[in-house]
């Protein structure tokens, strides 16, 4: 997962915030159509979370096979 893709899902998830913030106080909605949203806020947060820990998995398993060959074929600094 590339970081720019992670910084536009979290710009999309702090504008559905703001959105429902605003949203809510000045638009009557049905209890179903707020729980609707709530739940899209919270999966797409989820989401974003579990990505960033894939990337960082992703990044550490980089790291570990950089210094494996680091190790075998030691690379003048």
């Amino acid at each position: 997962m590339r970081l720019g893709k992670l910084k536009k899902m979290t710009v999309a998830l702090t504008s559905l915030k703001i959105l429902w913030k605003f949203a809510k106080q000045f638009t009557p909605m049905n209890a179903v159509r707020w729980q609707v949203l709530a739940m899209s806020i919270n999966i797409l947060k989820s989401e974003i979370l579990w990505k960033m820990d894939l990337a960082e998995s992703e990044h550490a398993l980089l790291e570990l096979e950089v210094t494996k060959f680091q190790n075998v074929i030691p690379i003048p600094k």
